[in-house]
């Protein structure tokens, strides 16, 4: 009951077996080689050939000589896929029910599929199926592949670009999609009033309240500015005068750059060299895979 296609069978490398299902009693026989030949038929897609009268004479009489049970049993060795089933060791107990070469089968998106379902049921090693490809390279799973290495790739180049600038990053260079990140940052840690209020100074924010939300004795929002910087303002306003933050922004300014935003990069830029450190160790992986798989 074996189909070859004309082929004999030659290991490549060494088997991945699975047991599917296991008869303890002879009276068992005939359901589990049904359950296992749906396995083999329904789930894994491969057609395979069945056991007949004499199959389970046999077999039942090397269950009480051997006082062992009935296992059906698969098999994958890089290109040959087996289903047999064998009681205990013993070569003469063993029924080889149907061996098929995967690479004969033309149609890709089958033979995908039953790749697939080996390597799900831990009937096939991963090395196996890459051995496989690189062997009859599949175009699809290596256009995916190479889909992820070019993605990971853009990500490492992102993530480098990223850490440069936000090497150069302060608040007056910053650009849009750096400070969405620092907000979220200061808010977490209670600063972002520092960045408002800057931010309120550069958009010319009514001056009154600036002074009442960041300045004044009481703020809701106080930044720390000298005595004598918030004295000034508050008697430039108190005259009606339009009063001049240049001094109370330069002290912000330094807070801000030499300490806020200082910290915010030292931490993220390291969390990008550990995404760079991630994301290299995964490319070399799938490059090495996509070498195996036959790529060039």
């Amino acid at each position: 009951m074996v189909k070859s296609f004309g082929f004999e069978k030659g290991e490549k490398m060494p088997e991945t077996l699975k047991v599917l299902t296991t008869a303890t009693k002879e009276e068992q026989l005939k359901a589990q080689n049904v359950a296992a030949r749906n396995i083999v038929q329904n789930e894994i897609g491969v057609r395979v050939d069945d056991l007949d009268a004499k199959d389970f004479t046999k077999l039942g009489q090397s269950m009480s000589k051997l006082k062992k049970s009935a296992e059906w049993v698969i098999s994958f060795d890089g290109d040959w896929f087996g289903y047999f089933v064998r009681v205990g060791a013993d070569k003469s107990a063993k029924i080889d029910i149907s061996f098929v070469r995967l690479s004969e089968e033309r149609d890709l998106e089958k033979r995908k599929r039953i790749l697939a379902a080996l390597i799900a049921r831990k009937a096939a090693a991963q090395a196996q199926v890459d051995a496989f490809y690189k062997e009859h390279p599949d175009p699809d799973a290596l256009a995916e592949v190479k889909r992820q290495i070019d993605q990971l790739t853009s990500l490492i180049k992102t993530c480098e670009n990223l850490i440069e600038e936000f090497k150069g990053f302060t608040f007056e260079t910053g650009t849009p999609g750096l400070f969405v990140g620092l907000q979220k940052w200061t808010d977490k840690h209670s600063l972002s009033h520092y960045i408002d209020f800057l931010s309120d100074i550069k958009a010319e924010a009514d001056a009154q309240g600036i002074f009442d939300k960041y300045i004044k004795v009481g703020a809701s929002f106080p930044v720390n500015l000298s005595e004598h910087t918030r004295v000034a303002i508050e008697n430039e306003l108190k005259a009606g005068k339009k009063p001049n933050f240049s001094a109370a922004r330069a002290q912000i300014l330094q807070v801000v750059d030499g300490k806020i935003i200082a910290q915010y990069k030292r931490i993220t830029i390291v969390d990008l060299q550990g995404q760079i450190a991630s994301h290299k160790k995964e490319l070399a992986s799938l490059t090495q895979r996509y070498s195996a798989m036959g790529g060039k």
